[in-house]
This record gives C-alpha cells, structure tokens and sequence, in this order.
C-alpha cells in the first residue's frame, strides 16, 4: 500500500461527510477520490485529471469515472 493508505483522513473516510448519504458509499468514494489525488501529487501525474495552464481539473473525471461505473 501506499502511504496514502497510513493517512488518519484516509483511514477514517468521513471528511464532509452529511448523514443523508450512505455512510459506506460516501466512505469507498472518500477514500477513491484521496487515494488517486495522493498518487496524482506524489507522482507528479495526471492520471485523473488534467491541467490548463496553472488550473488543475479534477472533479470532473473523478464524476465521470464514478457515474460510468455506476451505469455498468
């Protein structure tokens, strides 16, 4: 594992999170979403995103990567 993986925000999965979603659903995306972003950082990639100028672009292909799962 990565050292993402030895992060208490990582571990505890709840950051943001609001009771009117599924605690274990928020927790897997949480922790998807920490996981790629700390690879991402570390490695100096944009595996799940992509940069314009200054201006990193997430959301979008983490949304995209997350609805085209869930439509499978």
């Amino acid at each position: 594992m990565g050292g993402w993986s030895r992060s208490n925000i990582y571990r505890s999965g709840t950051v943001g999170y609001q009771k009117n979603v599924d605690r274990g659903q928020y927790q897997y995306y949480f922790r998807e979403g920490f996981r790629r972003g700390y690879e991402d950082g570390y490695y100096s990639t944009m595996r799940y995103g992509y940069r314009s100028g200054n201006t990193a672009y997430l959301l979008g292909s983490i949304l995209n990567t997350i609805l085209n799962v869930a439509n499978q």
